[in-house]
Protein backbone atom coordinates (compact mmCIF):
# COMPACT_ATOMS: atom_id res chain seq x y z
CA UNK A 1 0.00 0.00 0.00
CA UNK A 2 2.66 2.53 1.04
CA UNK A 3 4.91 1.61 -1.89
CA UNK A 4 2.11 2.11 -4.43
CA UNK A 5 1.13 5.44 -2.90
CA UNK A 6 4.73 6.67 -3.00
CA UNK A 7 5.05 5.62 -6.65
CA UNK A 8 1.87 7.52 -7.51
CA UNK A 9 3.02 10.64 -5.66
CA UNK A 10 6.45 10.42 -7.30
CA UNK A 11 4.92 10.36 -10.77
CA UNK A 12 2.70 13.35 -9.94
CA UNK A 13 5.58 15.38 -8.49
CA UNK A 14 7.68 14.68 -11.59
CA UNK A 15 5.24 16.73 -13.62
CA UNK A 16 6.97 19.66 -11.96
CA UNK A 17 8.89 19.73 -15.21
CA UNK A 18 6.11 22.17 -16.15
CA UNK A 19 7.39 24.46 -13.39
CA UNK A 20 7.54 27.47 -15.71
CA UNK A 21 3.75 27.28 -15.99
CA UNK A 22 1.17 28.65 -13.57
CA UNK A 23 0.31 25.86 -11.11
CA UNK A 24 -2.74 25.34 -8.86
CA UNK A 25 -3.03 22.77 -6.05
CA UNK A 26 -6.18 21.12 -4.71
CA UNK A 27 -7.51 18.70 -2.13
CA UNK A 28 -10.42 16.81 -3.66
CA UNK A 29 -12.96 14.25 -2.48
CA UNK A 30 -16.40 12.91 -3.24
CA UNK A 31 -18.63 9.92 -3.92
CA UNK A 32 -18.74 7.18 -6.56
CA UNK A 33 -21.62 5.24 -8.08
CA UNK A 34 -20.20 1.99 -9.47
CA UNK A 35 -21.34 -0.79 -11.77
CA UNK A 36 -19.59 -3.18 -14.16
CA UNK A 37 -19.94 -4.76 -17.57
CA UNK A 38 -19.73 -8.55 -17.24
CA UNK A 39 -19.21 -11.44 -19.63
CA UNK A 40 -21.36 -13.44 -19.27
CA UNK A 41 -23.90 -10.82 -18.21
CA UNK A 42 -25.65 -11.11 -14.84
CA UNK A 43 -29.07 -10.09 -13.55
CA UNK A 44 -29.98 -8.03 -10.49
CA UNK A 45 -26.96 -5.72 -10.61
CA UNK A 46 -27.34 -2.33 -8.89
CA UNK A 47 -25.08 0.61 -8.06
CA UNK A 48 -22.35 0.12 -5.47
CA UNK A 49 -21.65 3.26 -3.46
CA UNK A 50 -18.04 4.30 -2.80
CA UNK A 51 -15.78 7.21 -1.89
CA UNK A 52 -12.90 9.03 -3.53
CA UNK A 53 -10.27 11.46 -2.28
CA UNK A 54 -6.86 12.77 -3.19
CA UNK A 55 -4.65 15.53 -4.54
CA UNK A 56 -4.65 17.50 -7.79
CA UNK A 57 -1.96 19.60 -9.45
CA UNK A 58 -3.17 21.70 -12.39
CA UNK A 59 -0.76 23.24 -14.92
CA UNK A 60 -2.01 26.22 -16.95
CA UNK A 61 -0.48 26.50 -20.42
CA UNK A 62 -2.88 29.13 -21.75
CA UNK A 63 -5.92 31.05 -20.54
CA UNK A 64 -8.27 28.35 -21.81
CA UNK A 65 -6.10 25.22 -21.63
CA UNK A 66 -4.59 23.32 -18.70
CA UNK A 67 -3.70 19.79 -17.61
CA UNK A 68 -5.05 18.32 -14.36
CA UNK A 69 -2.90 15.58 -12.79
CA UNK A 70 -4.60 13.66 -9.99
CA UNK A 71 -3.59 11.05 -7.45
CA UNK A 72 -6.78 9.62 -5.88
CA UNK A 73 -7.96 6.82 -3.65
CA UNK A 74 -11.07 5.35 -5.31
CA UNK A 75 -13.56 2.72 -4.14
CA UNK A 76 -14.98 0.90 -7.16
CA UNK A 77 -16.78 -2.37 -7.83
CA UNK A 78 -20.25 -3.80 -8.35
CA UNK A 79 -23.24 -5.18 -6.43
CA UNK A 80 -25.84 -7.91 -7.01
CA UNK A 81 -29.10 -7.60 -5.07
CA UNK A 82 -31.26 -10.34 -3.57
CA UNK A 83 -29.53 -13.39 -5.05
CA UNK A 84 -30.71 -16.80 -3.84
CA UNK A 85 -27.69 -18.56 -2.30
CA UNK A 86 -26.88 -21.33 0.14
CA UNK A 87 -26.20 -20.01 3.65
CA UNK A 88 -23.43 -21.36 5.93
CA UNK A 89 -26.13 -23.29 7.88
CA UNK A 90 -27.10 -24.99 4.56
CA UNK A 91 -30.44 -23.15 4.34
CA UNK A 92 -31.40 -21.19 1.21
CA UNK A 93 -32.02 -17.44 1.36
CA UNK A 94 -31.48 -14.07 -0.24
CA UNK A 95 -28.25 -12.09 -0.03
CA UNK A 96 -26.65 -9.01 -1.55
CA UNK A 97 -23.20 -9.76 -3.01
CA UNK A 98 -20.75 -6.84 -3.17
CA UNK A 99 -17.34 -6.93 -4.84
CA UNK A 100 -15.24 -3.90 -3.92
CA UNK A 101 -11.95 -2.84 -5.52
CA UNK A 102 -9.86 -0.16 -3.81
CA UNK A 103 -7.42 1.68 -6.07
CA UNK A 104 -4.80 4.39 -6.06
CA UNK A 105 -5.62 6.09 -9.36
CA UNK A 106 -3.43 8.39 -11.46
CA UNK A 107 -5.36 10.63 -13.88
CA UNK A 108 -3.90 12.92 -16.56
CA UNK A 109 -6.69 15.19 -17.80
CA UNK A 110 -6.23 17.86 -20.49
CA UNK A 111 -8.83 20.53 -19.67
CA UNK A 112 -10.50 23.20 -21.81
CA UNK A 113 -11.68 26.14 -19.69
CA UNK A 114 -13.99 29.12 -20.13
CA UNK A 115 -15.56 31.83 -17.99
CA UNK A 116 -14.40 34.58 -15.65
CA UNK A 117 -15.81 34.79 -12.10
CA UNK A 118 -17.28 31.33 -12.49
CA UNK A 119 -15.17 29.08 -14.71
CA UNK A 120 -16.38 25.96 -16.49
CA UNK A 121 -14.25 23.17 -17.92
CA UNK A 122 -14.44 19.96 -19.90
CA UNK A 123 -11.71 17.34 -19.67
CA UNK A 124 -10.79 13.93 -21.01
CA UNK A 125 -7.84 11.63 -20.45
CA UNK A 126 -6.37 8.33 -19.26
CA UNK A 127 -6.55 6.78 -15.82
CA UNK A 128 -4.39 3.99 -14.43
CA UNK A 129 -5.40 2.33 -11.16
CA UNK A 130 -3.16 0.35 -8.81
CA UNK A 131 -5.15 -2.16 -6.75
CA UNK A 132 -4.64 -1.90 -2.99
CA UNK A 133 -7.40 -4.28 -1.82
CA UNK A 134 -10.25 -6.39 -3.20
CA UNK A 135 -13.06 -7.54 -0.92
CA UNK A 136 -16.07 -9.83 -1.43
CA UNK A 137 -18.91 -8.88 0.94
CA UNK A 138 -21.99 -11.06 1.48
CA UNK A 139 -24.96 -9.40 3.20
CA UNK A 140 -27.43 -12.05 4.36
CA UNK A 141 -31.10 -11.00 4.35
CA UNK A 142 -33.18 -13.98 5.60
CA UNK A 143 -33.61 -16.21 8.64
CA UNK A 144 -31.27 -16.23 11.61
CA UNK A 145 -28.50 -14.64 9.54
CA UNK A 146 -30.50 -11.58 8.48
CA UNK A 147 -28.40 -8.43 8.92
CA UNK A 148 -25.12 -10.39 9.08
CA UNK A 149 -22.18 -9.49 6.82
CA UNK A 150 -19.38 -11.83 5.78
CA UNK A 151 -16.23 -10.29 4.29
CA UNK A 152 -13.48 -12.10 2.36
CA UNK A 153 -10.28 -10.49 1.12
CA UNK A 154 -9.98 -11.74 -2.48
CA UNK A 155 -6.28 -10.85 -2.83
CA UNK A 156 -4.21 -10.82 -6.02
CA UNK A 157 -5.10 -14.48 -6.71
CA UNK A 158 -8.55 -13.42 -8.01
CA UNK A 159 -8.18 -9.72 -8.84
CA UNK A 160 -5.90 -8.04 -11.37
CA UNK A 161 -3.46 -5.48 -9.96
CA UNK A 162 -3.82 -2.76 -12.63
CA UNK A 163 -6.92 -1.19 -14.18
CA UNK A 164 -6.77 1.05 -17.29
CA UNK A 165 -9.62 3.45 -18.05
CA UNK A 166 -10.57 6.62 -19.88
CA UNK A 167 -12.15 9.50 -17.98
CA UNK A 168 -14.38 12.30 -19.27
CA UNK A 169 -15.99 15.03 -17.25
CA UNK A 170 -17.21 18.57 -16.72
CA UNK A 171 -16.45 20.93 -13.86
CA UNK A 172 -16.93 24.35 -12.36
CA UNK A 173 -14.70 26.67 -10.35
CA UNK A 174 -15.99 29.45 -8.06
CA UNK A 175 -13.67 32.09 -6.61
CA UNK A 176 -13.72 32.32 -2.79
CA UNK A 177 -10.79 34.70 -2.31
CA UNK A 178 -7.73 35.91 -4.20
CA UNK A 179 -6.03 32.53 -3.75
CA UNK A 180 -8.79 30.05 -2.91
CA UNK A 181 -11.44 28.54 -5.19
CA UNK A 182 -14.19 25.95 -4.76
CA UNK A 183 -14.26 23.24 -7.44
CA UNK A 184 -17.05 20.82 -8.40
CA UNK A 185 -16.60 18.04 -10.98
CA UNK A 186 -18.67 15.23 -12.49
CA UNK A 187 -16.59 12.43 -14.05
CA UNK A 188 -17.38 9.23 -15.91
CA UNK A 189 -14.70 6.52 -15.69
CA UNK A 190 -14.93 3.81 -18.38
CA UNK A 191 -12.70 0.84 -17.60
CA UNK A 192 -11.08 -1.22 -20.38
CA UNK A 193 -9.25 -3.77 -18.23
CA UNK A 194 -10.72 -7.03 -16.99
CA UNK A 195 -10.41 -6.69 -13.21
CA UNK A 196 -10.92 -10.42 -12.51
CA UNK A 197 -8.68 -13.42 -13.11
CA UNK A 198 -11.73 -15.70 -13.36
CA UNK A 199 -14.53 -14.43 -15.58
CA UNK A 200 -14.66 -10.94 -17.09
CA UNK A 201 -15.74 -7.67 -15.48
CA UNK A 202 -14.94 -4.13 -16.60
CA UNK A 203 -15.67 -1.28 -14.21
CA UNK A 204 -17.88 1.77 -14.83
CA UNK A 205 -17.85 4.66 -12.35
CA UNK A 206 -19.75 7.94 -12.11
CA UNK A 207 -18.05 10.32 -9.64
CA UNK A 208 -19.14 13.56 -8.02
CA UNK A 209 -16.11 15.39 -6.66
CA UNK A 210 -15.59 18.66 -4.81
CA UNK A 211 -12.45 20.38 -3.65
CA UNK A 212 -10.59 23.43 -2.42
CA UNK A 213 -8.14 24.84 -4.95
CA UNK A 214 -5.13 26.94 -3.91
CA UNK A 215 -3.81 29.34 -6.55
CA UNK A 216 -0.48 30.86 -5.36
Amino acid sequence: MKTKLLIALFILINFAGYSQQKIDYAFIGGINFNKAEHNPDYLNESNLFGYNGGLQVQYHFAENFSIKNRVQYNQKGYKFKSLMIEYPDLSIGKADILTRYDYIDIKILPSFNMGNKVKFSTFFGPNIGFLTESTLITKYKDGNMAGTDYNVNRGSELAENINFALVAGVGGLVKLSSKLHLSVDVLYDHGFSNVQKIGESKLRTLSFTGGIVYCP
